[in-house]
């Protein structure tokens, strides 16, 4: 699923990354969405119903019952208004949607949330395993030093090692960010775009983020990184696409259910206007 010039670093990151692509998707299906039908979906509400009963024991009392009369009030929600809605919009509109935030400056959308929060977690693990690796060389490169060289670094201060080690860290970590990035927001970007879940985009973000990783590299291994990023991206985004259809998380299936959330909402609001609640 990886090139084969990547480091360990980034096998290991590009599996974690991997796994979890296809429940991006998955959880805002799950949680957002539940319940919803598939022809027609109505929004109910009670205009007002107030129904009350008196009881007294007092002489000449007897029970009454007031009602006002009302009856319950439902607007649906067709799929010709959902799909109505859709042709309104824009790839840039959903583009939007998926980066708007809200007052506590988080991501408002459920998906953009989960890719945040592998994003950080991947930076987190890339960083770790890249202070690892740069221990291990920093490690070998003594082991492999000649007397005369052991002698001389005797003299330095163990920090300069260790800040050494920590820059090494951080070079390598610039470009597992990047390729995280890449493979995560990017990808969601164009299916968002496009309104539709392909191998494409995650052929070209895969083959992108293996261009961050391969980024100073001779021109032969840079290209074949970059051919088996794309590959790879293929391959794995093929299963991905599989996956996220089998459960109902396709970008057009997530579409869908926003909007027909979104028109729920709205149909919900003008009921509670008339109602006179707001």
């Amino acid at each position: 699923m990886y090139p084969e010039y990547t480091d360990m670093p980034t096998r290991l990151l590009w599996l974690a990354v991997s796994s979890k692509l296809w429940t991006v998707a998955k959880c805002s299906t799950s949680h957002n969405y539940e319940g919803t039908g598939q022809n027609t979906y109505a929004v109910e509400t009670l205009h007002g119903d107030d129904d009350r009963e008196w009881d007294s024991d007092l002489p000449g009392m007897q029970r009454r019952r007031h009602t006002n009369g009302k009856t319950p009030k439902k607007l649906a929600v067709t799929d010709m208004q959902v799909n109505q809605q859709i042709e309104l919009e824009t790839g840039l509109d959903r583009l939007r949607e998926m980066y708007a935030l809200g007052p506590d400056w988080m991501f408002v959308q459920e998906d953009t949330k989960t890719i945040t929060t592998i994003f950080y977690r991947s930076v987190m693990l890339g960083f770790l395993l890249n202070v690892v690796k740069a221990a291990q060389t920093e490690s070998k490169s003594k082991k492999n030093m000649s007397p005369s060289q052991a002698v001389m670094k005797m003299g330095a201060n163990s920090m300069t090692d260790s800040t050494k080690v920590i820059k090494e860290a951080a070079k390598g970590s610039l470009r597992l960010t990047a390729f995280t990035a890449s493979l995560l927001y990017l990808s969601q970007s164009i299916a968002a775009y496009r309104n539709q879940s392909s191998v494409w985009e995650y052929s070209i973000s895969t083959a992108l983020a293996m261009a961050c990783v391969g980024f100073g590299r001779s021109p032969g291994p840079f290209v074949l990184t970059v051919l088996g990023g794309a590959i790879a991206g293929a391959l794995g985004g093929s299963m991905a696409c599989s996956m996220l259809s089998s459960v109902g998380a396709s970008q057009e299936q997530r579409t869908l259910n926003r909007i027909r959330q979104q028109l729920e909402q709205q149909q919900q609001q003008i009921l509670e206007v008339d109602d006179g609640v707001v």
